[in-house]
């Protein structure tokens, strides 16, 4: 038993050094065209024709880094040598803004081909949509090459699911480098849903007064928001961002920048895809 709890966690110090090492070698300055520009205008498009797609395109980001890390993965159709991401449970008939990260991608190769990650393009786009919807904004720094593989298994095992319970959400989050507190900020993102009753779509703390509220309502502890309210580690995290919007913008950009640095391809890794789709010939 010992022996066995030693190598969980000399893995899991493994795999937390290795994203360090990765992101260590991104860069503010990584491209030398107006990359930041062009993501945030054509998002701010998007956003305008459907306030919700900034939450498609923030979900979207955040399945890719949970499965081998923030390389793009997600993006990748099918091939003959490999099933990819798109058909996971967590994604099949609900992960959508493909067709955004397509435009995009397409205006940065007339502007500046051949130098532009899609797992950039992505990590970007999550953020201005946080912006654009009144939530924080945060540096990101690039250089996260694409992947030119997928794995339909590990998203299928690696992206969180409405049934899994809090224990395994946080086991999750920690193998990735997450802890408990960052689990509950980046939960925050759920705000961002356009409600039954609503046709606003907006980034506040209102996830969390929600929350608070309806616990007594509801007893499903399955559901992801009520766990974390009937939580012993969550509850007090909880409270605090229903009392404290500007503690849950701080830890939640932090959280994503955090996010956003698991496990980057860089230096001989990966490539720049010409289409995000598919990897290079």
């Amino acid at each position: 038993m010992f022996l066995r709890a030693t190598v969980k966690f000399v893995v899991q110090d493994a795999i937390k050094n290795e994203a360090r090492m990765g992101s260590s070698l991104l860069r503010l300055h990584f491209h030398d065209c107006v990359v930041n520009t062009i993501v945030k205008s054509a998002v701010q498009d998007e956003i305008n024709k459907e306030a919700r797609m900034g939450a498609s395109l923030l979900r979207l980001h955040f399945h890719d880094c949970f499965v081998n890390g923030c390389d793009a993965s997600v993006l990748l159709d099918d091939t003959a040598s490999f099933i990819g991401e798109k058909g996971a449970a967590a994604n099949l008939n609900s992960a959508r803004g493909f067709e955004v990260i397509d435009q995009i991608k397409a205006e940065l190769e007339k502007q500046c081909p051949g130098k532009v990650y899609c797992a950039d393009i992505l990590t970007l786009a999550a953020r201005d949509s946080v912006f654009i919807l009144g939530g924080p904004h945060w540096r990101v720094e690039l250089g996260r090459k694409d992947a030119r593989t997928a794995s339909l298994d590990d998203a299928n095992k690696d992206i969180p699911l409405s049934n899994w319970t809090l224990g395994q959400r946080a086991a999750r989050f920690n193998a990735l480098g997450l802890s408990t507190n960052e689990l509950v900020a980046l939960a925050g993102a759920h705000t961002m849903r356009q409600t039954k009753n609503s046709t606003s779509v907006k980034f506040d703390k209102n996830y969390y007064t929600n929350e608070a509220e309806q616990s007594e309502d509801r007893d499903n502890t399955q559901a992801c928001p009520v766990m974390l309210i009937n939580g012993k580690a969550t509850k007090s995290i909880v409270n605090r961002y229903g009392d404290n919007p500007n503690a849950f913008s701080a830890d939640f950009a932090a959280a994503m920048i955090k996010m956003s640095e698991i496990k980057p391809l860089t230096g001989r890794d990966g490539e720049i895809r010409q289409n995000c789709r598919r990897v290079n010939n």
